[in-house]
């Protein structure tokens, strides 16, 4: 299938991510001009998708194996499996942790974004414990992507927008609501 968009979004988040990343979604329009992807550490995200499509304009599913990514749709990448970019503009899902303690990962999401989409592609890290997201947001700016995160005194856990802001240059450092309107200002509506 061929590609109907320019630019595609990942977001990643843990603790307190849920909240977040809803108050994000819930500013895209259902013209939005990207396929979003959401990564939110987690053993099981079944409900997931359920529930961020209750905040949501953008039609909300799972993300599968193999995926073609279509703008205007949300992605959700399964707990307790890794997700990434595999060439082509399709997804890989994976039970393989490949060493990494955190599923799904954003490091992983994010570095291979960064190698599929450069300039292309925008990442977004938002509430969570610890440092996930640091090397890929680092991979991203390296390609000249755009990086986008969330206000720590807003997040939940500000551990993970603190950990990206000391280590790597994300284009702004926004409250949740308002990074959906950076997001269309940069990937447009159809």
């Amino acid at each position: 299938m061929p590609r109907t968009w320019s630019y595609v979004v990942a977001i990643g988040a843990s603790a307190g991510g849920i909240k977040a990343v809803s108050s994000l979604i819930a500013g895209l329009p259902g013209n939005f001009a990207a396929p979003v992807l959401v990564a939110i550490h987690s053993k099981e995200t079944l409900q997931l998708p359920e529930i961020l499509d209750r905040r949501s304009a953008l039609s909300v599913e799972l993300l599968s194996h193999d995926s073609d990514l279509l703008a205007g749709r949300i992605y959700v990448c399964p707990g307790g499996k890794q997700s990434y970019f595999s060439g082509d503009d399709r997804m890989t899902v994976s039970d393989d942790r490949q060493g990494d303690r955190f599923t799904p990962s954003v490091n992983m999401l994010f570095e291979s974004m960064a190698r599929e989409h450069g300039i292309h592609a925008i990442a977004v890290v938002m509430s969570g414990m610890l440092n996930d997201g640091v090397l890929g947001a680092q991979s991203l700016t390296r390609c000249g992507s755009k990086m986008f995160v969330q206000l720590p005194c807003e997040a939940e856990h500000d551990s993970m927008p603190n950990s990206v802001i000391l280590n790597d240059e994300p284009l702004e450092v926004l409250p949740a609501a308002e990074i959906a309107d950076a997001l269309v200002r940069i990937a447009g509506v159809t």
